[in-house]
């Protein structure tokens, strides 16, 4: 996974890029999306709704 090198966070727009390829596979809610980043990670990322749904907000206003 891409992380700063700094800190143990995502690069910004890794979190909206991790939704994206989570709703290709169809159609989920909030809970769902952060549960499937949580598995297709081996556990190695936790999305948290504080992060989540400020992600999809930003993905709404831009249409996508």
């Amino acid at each position: 996974m891409v992380r700063s090198a700094s800190k143990n966070e995502l690069l910004p727009g890794t979190l909206e890029m991790l939704v994206l390829q989570t709703l290709t596979h169809g159609r989920r809610h909030g809970y769902g999306i952060a549960q499937r980043i949580q598995e297709i990670s081996d556990d190695v990322l936790q999305v948290e709704e504080g992060s989540l749904y400020p992600a999809l907000q930003r993905l709404l206003v831009k249409g996508w």
